[in-house]
């Protein structure tokens, strides 16, 4: 950006401030009590986050038949909601008071109770209770956690529909006003997920979430409107990102576990992931996740990496439960700002007129392939764009030409980045008989954003 006028820096909003709730994040596994999360609150506020997805804990919650000490997740809540978060409650895992086998994996996590009679009833009144103890704080409750592998008895779309279905209607007729998401499914698998609603689980379902950990996120740009057919089929309108990221080292635990990372590619993938999420119109997207924890799946095998926050440590290698912002997570704060309130997809009518680039001496990029999405604001319009080359093993950085009709309002360019913002000059920038004109400005393999008039302040 050397040869463009830096102008200023987008302003954080904190989550008091955002008036949308598309954005959220990860504060998982807290139902296994991995870390303590008091130095994390505040730091997500000032992000601009509003949706945080929490898991319920049952085997935390109920150690004793009936009898149910929400004190841990009451803080949890309690904490995000003063701050105008919003929670929302995976209801999960087992419990070895009614399934002892249960205790031979960490967290129960992957023991549903389906077995007996006894456990279905327990888990009911478990999740009954969860649900009217958070009325007025919480009313979005997810139904267990990745059922495709995290279910010990077999892989089964019909036995997740009907364990799902028992749930969402015991929730639904005690409390109707509930929102209930299925699935938090780990592919979006159209075959699986119509055996999993045709059973009449559809009839309680407001949304079916999914996750997805892929250094090739465009993937869902033809994925998705796919997926939506067989949502459709069924009446549920909603598709929810429940967790999505990639880590920001290498040997880390976990997905992607054995793949060359950094935080400059961290920060690029949740860019991309991002815009994507705007484009596909999911109902909101969920980053995961808010700090590096080790991995408390089915292996314990070390610590993940996942976090927009990092682990600070003690002169003796030990965590304090502190920790220090990575540079996704000043991104995911500039692009939230950037994108909060009333946003609509919008055309673009972009005309490439690459040239020779005296920046770079070479031509332009030709503009094909381009990922690029037009935005309206009100009255104010944006345009997003990038190249979508493998992270994994390239930056890149380039110029781009086009002449562009259908906008107004002085531009300019706003660095997702690292939140900087450009004036465009008179070379750079022309405007005659309804037609603009960039020449030679930043392309990048993570979305820049042209904003015009008053999409940002």
């Amino acid at each position: 950006m050397y040869y463009l006028k830096e102008a200023g820096a987008v302003i954080p909003k904190d989550s008091f401030h955002t008036s949308g709730s598309r954005f959220g994040i990860g504060l998982e596994k807290l139902d296994r009590n991995l870390y303590d999360p008091s130095d994390v609150y505040d730091r997500l506020f000032r992000t601009g986050v509003r949706m945080v997805r929490i898991q319920s804990g049952w085997a935390r919650t109920e150690k004793q038949r009936g009898i149910y000490d929400f004190g841990w997740l009451d803080d949890i809540v309690d904490n995000l909601v003063r701050r105008g978060m919003e929670p929302w409650i995976c209801l999960c895992y087992g419990n070895p008071v009614y399934t002892p086998e249960a205790l031979d994996e960490f967290g129960c996590v992957n023991y549903p109770p389906v077995k007996t009679e006894e456990e279905r009833s327990a888990w009911i009144s478990y999740c009954l209770h969860v649900v009217g103890r958070y009325l007025g704080k919480v009313d979005k409750f997810e139904i267990w956690n990745e059922p495709e592998w995290l279910w010990k008895y077999g892989s089964s779309p019909e036995q997740y529909g009907s364990f799902a279905m028992m749930t969402a209607k015991a929730i639904k007729e005690r409390y109707p006003k509930t929102y209930i998401i299925a699935g938090a499914l780990t592919n979006l698998d159209s075959e699986w997920v119509d055996k999993m609603l045709s059973g009449g689980l559809y009839r309680y379902a407001d949304a079916v979430s999914y996750h997805r950990y892929s250094t090739k996120v465009e993937t869902l740009l033809d994925e998705i409107p796919v997926f939506r057919k067989t949502l459709e089929k069924y009446g549920i309108k909603d598709l929810i990102n429940g967790e999505s990221g990639c880590q920001s080292a290498p040997h880390g635990a976990g997905a992607l576990a054995k793949g060359r990372f950094g935080t400059d590619i961290q920060t690029k993938i949740l860019l991309r992931r991002s815009l994507i999420d705007l484009i596909c119109g999911v109902r909101f997207a969920s980053v995961f996740t808010s700090v590096d924890v080790r991995e408390a799946l089915i292996d314990v095998i070390g610590e993940a990496y996942f976090g927009i926050m990092e682990n600070i440590y003690d002169a003796d290698g030990k965590v304090t439960y502190k920790y220090r912002e990575k540079q996704s997570y000043f991104a995911l704060s500039g692009f939230i700002s950037v994108f909060d309130g009333d946003i609509s997809l919008s055309e673009s009518d972009v005309t490439f007129t690459p040239s020779y680039s005296e920046h770079l001496f070479c031509d332009d990029d030709d503009g094909k392939g381009l990922i690029i999405q037009a935005f309206k604001k009100g009255g104010a319009g944006a345009l997003c764009y990038y190249r979508p080359t493998y992270v994994m093993t390239a930056s890149y950085s380039s110029t781009v030409s086009f002449e562009l009709k259908g906008f107004s309002g002085r531009p300019a360019l706003v660095d997702l980045y690292d939140g900087k913002i450009y004036e465009f000059d008179n070379v750079t920038f022309e405007e005659s008989d309804g037609i603009m004109r960039f020449s030679h400005i930043p392309v990048t393999d993570y979305p820049l954003v042209i904003t015009f008039g008053s999409f940002i302040s």
